[in-house]
């Protein structure tokens, strides 16, 4: 969460970086919000470092495989707000996966729902090594906000865009800002999944 990054600011300066106050967390200063957003994340990642460490100290050499996966990015002001999970832009729902210890071919969308079948596979099949993300022209990846039994927006993401469903609004646009019509096949594709998962 945001508000966390910033609550106590404990983290260690290792961007060189003088920490926004809460006071200063405005869009009027958003490049000192987000050089303070990235020192928290550096942090943070210096904190996996050292869990992976620790873990794999206490495995010594037996076989195995790390995935890091995100179901949201962060905006910061770049689209008038400040937080995450708030909208199905490509800035908040394009979240690169980190996968080491494995291989093999994994579609590209990737969603995190498919991530546990692509796991499994590659330990079946014994892939090792690195993972090859392929490009899938015809692969959608479903996503929702902020829950599936009564979502507030509804999205398709594809290589080239997404299509969007504002259930408030009763209104769909495409990722370039055109609306959608709402005969569009994709938009009732869209409506058909939702009403499945539930």
């Amino acid at each position: 969460d945001f508000d966390e990054v910033f609550r106590e600011q404990d983290g260690d300066p290792l961007l060189d970086v003088d920490p926004v106050s809460r006071a200063g967390i405005r869009s009027w200063n958003r490049e000192q919000v987000w050089r303070t957003y990235l020192n928290a994340a550096a942090n943070v990642d210096r904190a996996i470092e050292q869990l992976v460490g620790h873990f794999r100290e206490a495995i010594g050499g037996a076989p195995h495989a790390l995935v890091v996966l995100s179901d949201h990015g962060q905006s910061i002001y770049e689209d008038g707000s400040l937080g995450h999970g708030r909208s199905l832009h490509a800035r908040q729902t394009q979240t690169p996966p980190l996968v080491w210890g494995l291989g093999g071919d994994w579609p590209e969308p990737v969603g995190v729902a498919d991530v546990r079948g692509l796991v499994l596979g590659a330990i079946d099949r014994g892939e090792r090594g690195r993972v090859r993300f392929v490009p899938d022209e015809g692969r959608r990846v479903f996503q929702y906000l902020p829950n599936l039994a009564r979502p507030a927006l509804l999205g398709w993401r594809s290589l080239d865009g997404a299509i969007v469903y504002d259930g408030a609004h009763a209104r769909a646009s495409r990722e370039d800002g055109s609306p959608g019509a709402g005969d569009d096949p994709e938009l009732l594709a869209l409506v058909h999944a939702w009403e499945s998962l539930r």
